[in-house]
C-alpha cells in the first residue's frame, strides 16, 4: 500500500516576521520593507500565492498540479480557493507556510518550499 506524501503546512498569524526558506535559508518574504511586502524565491520556492491569485509558480509546480500553460483565471480551485488547493501538493519533503492577517480581514499568504531533485 502506497501512502501520499502531502505538502506539510505551518500555519501562523504573524504578518510581522519575514519568512525564510526552510532549505538554503534565503528571505522569501519580508513584511518590514518601506513600500510593498518583498516577496523574494530561492530555487525551493514551488509557489507563492494570496487569496487573490499567484505572484509566483515554479515549473515543478505547475507540472504536479497539472497546471502547465494555465492561467489563474483558468486553474480549477474549489471552494477553499487558494489555500486549499495549495494544500494538495503531493510532494514529500514540501512545506506551506499559511500567513494570515488578523480579524476582520483574514487575508492569506501562501508559500510553498520544496527540496530540488537534486538535493
Amino acid at each position: 500500500m502506497s501512502t501520499k506524501k502531502m505538502i506539510q503546512r505551518y500555519e501562523t498569524w504573524r504578518t510581522d516576521l519575514p519568512l525564510f526558506c526552510p532549505f538554503c535559508g534565503e528571505k522569501a518574504y519580508d513584511p518590514n520593507q518601506e513600500a510593498e511586502p518583498i516577496l523574494e524565491g530561492c530555487k525551493h520556492v514551488l509557489f507563492i500565492a494570496v487569496d487573490d491569485g499567484f505572484e509566483h509558480r515554479s515549473d515543478k509546480f505547475d507540472a504536479l498540479m497539472g497546471i502547465v500553460g494555465k492561467e489563474d483565471a483558468d486553474i480549477e480551485l474549489g471552494e477553499k480557493g487558494y489555500d486549499g488547493f495549495t494544500d494538495q501538493v503531493e510532494l514529500a519533503d514540501s512545506v506551506k507556510f499559511a500567513v494570515y492577517t488578523p480579524a476582520p480581514s483574514f487575508y492569506g499568504l501562501y508559500i510553498g518550499f520544496a527540496p530540488t531533485d537534486d538535493e
